[in-house]
């Protein structure tokens, strides 16, 4: 009996476990959409204000970001930025992670260019709340390293994927 009610009591807080995962998985996506929604309303401080921390400050503070991103909204025309299902979680030291796919269309010069990418949201408090890094920052080794010192062979990221024209 008492054999019973532990594999009972087990399998409730494993199945505890599994169901909290969407929501997870919602917060993580819904923290990537207002990314998305920034870079859709051309605001480059809402941008840089979900951008992973050391990455602010190794591109020289919020301001010198600003002024990047604000340059690099403006080299053509949003046409669609989607988000997708994030993958699975992955857990660092005391940072947790997740993969959250993307695909940006953009106007450039009278020609459509597809991007599909992700954001990597990186969150220290247990997913409560998320920061990201764009995908094509993770491209490098050298970069992951700088960004992630110690620990970024393990983080998992995927392949980075040149934009194609699509007309």
């Amino acid at each position: 009996m008492r054999s019973f009610l532990s594999t009972v009591v087990l399998i409730s807080v494993c199945g505890g476990l599994q169901a909290a995962e969407p929501d997870r998985k919602a917060v993580v996506k819904e923290a990537a959409q207002a990314v998305i929604d920034a870079t859709l309303k051309h605001d480059p401080g809402g941008v840089v204000d979900a951008t992973y921390g050391p990455l602010v400050t190794m591109a020289g503070g919020r301001e010198k970001l600003i002024s990047l991103v604000e340059a690099a909204m403006n080299l053509g025309e949003f046409v669609d930025y989607t988000v997708g299902e994030p993958g699975e979680f992955q857990s660092v030291g005391k940072l947790e992670f997740a993969v959250v796919p993307t695909t940006l269309t953009m106007r450039v010069n009278d020609r459509k260019i597809r991007s599909k990418s992700y954001l990597l949201g990186v969150s220290a408090d247990e997913g409560e709340t998320w920061k990201f890094v764009g995908g094509s920052g993770m491209r490098y080794e050298a970069e992951r390293k700088m960004l992630f010192p110690g620990f970024s062979e393990t983080l998992k990221v995927p392949p980075y994927e040149k934009p194609m024209f699509v007309d």
